[in-house]
C-alpha cells in the first residue's frame, strides 16, 4: 500500500527476502505525507534490527542505469529492470535464500 505499511509488515513478518520496486504510484507515494520510494524504504529497513540483514532485490520500470548503482551501493543483492527475466529472478532468489523446503508427506507447505 505504501512505505510505512511495507516497513511495518517487515517488522511483523520478518521475511527471508524483500523485493522492492523503486517507484510507487503517485496516489500511494504522495498520499501519506511522506513521498516513499524503494530507496527510502530500504534506508528505514537498514535501521531496524529485524531487517538490517534481510536481502533486498530491486525491480524498476525506470531507466536501470539511473538507479542500479545506487541500489547496489545501498546493499541490494540484485537489481532488475522491467520487463524482468523470470528465470534470472528465480535464480537470484534461490542463490540468495536457498531452495524452498521439501514438501512433507502430510501435504504441501505454505509460504511458496
Amino acid at each position: 500500500m505504501d512505505g510505512s505499511t511495507a516497513v511495518s509488515c517487515v517488522r511483523r513478518e520478518r521475511p527471508d527476502l524483500i523485493i522492492l520496486d523503486i517507484n510507487f504510484p503517485p496516489d500511494v507515494g504522495h498520499g501519506g505525507g511522506i513521498p516513499w520510494d524503494g530507496f527510502l524504504i530500504l534506508d528505514w529497513l537498514r535501521r531496524l534490527d529485524e531487517a538490517r540483514e534481510t536481502p533486498v532485490i530491486f525491480i524498476t520500470g525506470e531507466d536501470g542505469a539511473k538507479f542500479r548503482e545506487r541500489a547496489l551501493s545501498m546493499g541490494a543483492v540484485a537489481f532488475f529492470q522491467k520487463p524482468i527475466d523470470q528465470e534470472e529472478l528465480l535464480h537470484v532468489v534461490h542463490e540468495t535464500v536457498g531452495d524452498p523446503p521439501e514438501h512433507s508427506e502430510g501435504g504441501p507447505t505454505t509460504g511458496f
